[in-house]
């Protein structure tokens, strides 16, 4: 994933509020143990299923806020909770093994929802992990999702 640090220099002199969905996976906890000790970082949301013990407010620079939703099918839900944030992060995924519409869910169908939802917000900054080799046109079904 690539972050245009000039873009979130730029946005510094508001605060910097980021909101992650997928926060609990490998890619989004290294995200999340990053931004924790920023200063630049005003406000962190995380958007999960489930709260990670390490995830203590107490050992965060910025103002940390963990919704947990048990289904992200509906975003709606968030919109009222995120309202003011200027980035959204999505590192979701799944894994083809857990079934076709599962992954597809996972890996498109909630990234697309989190990305509207950053568009109806005013959102300036949306960043989505994907994957090398990804491609809309491709024959395999994780590296066609990932385009």
């Amino acid at each position: 994933m690539k972050i245009d640090i000039n873009y979130l220099l730029m946005v510094e002199s508001a605060g910097i509020r980021i909101a992650i969905i997928g926060a609990s996976g490998a890619v989004g906890k290294e995200i999340v143990r990053c931004a924790k000790n920023d200063k630049r970082i005003t406000e962190i949301a995380l958007v999960v299923r489930r709260k990670i013990d390490e995830w203590n407010p107490e050992n965060f620079i910025p103002k940390l806020t963990v919704i947990e939703k048990e289904s992200f099918d509906d975003m709606s839900s968030l919109e009222e909770e995120l309202k003011g944030f200027n980035v959204f992060l999505c590192t979701l995924g799944s894994r083809v093994g857990r079934g076709h519409d599962e992954f597809i869910k996972v890996d498109l169908t909630y990234p697309t929802e989190f990305c509207k939802l950053a568009k109806k917000l005013g959102v300036t900054y949306y960043g989505l992990l994907s994957s090398t080799g990804a491609k809309e046109n491709s024959m395999l079904l994780y590296m066609k999702t990932k385009g």
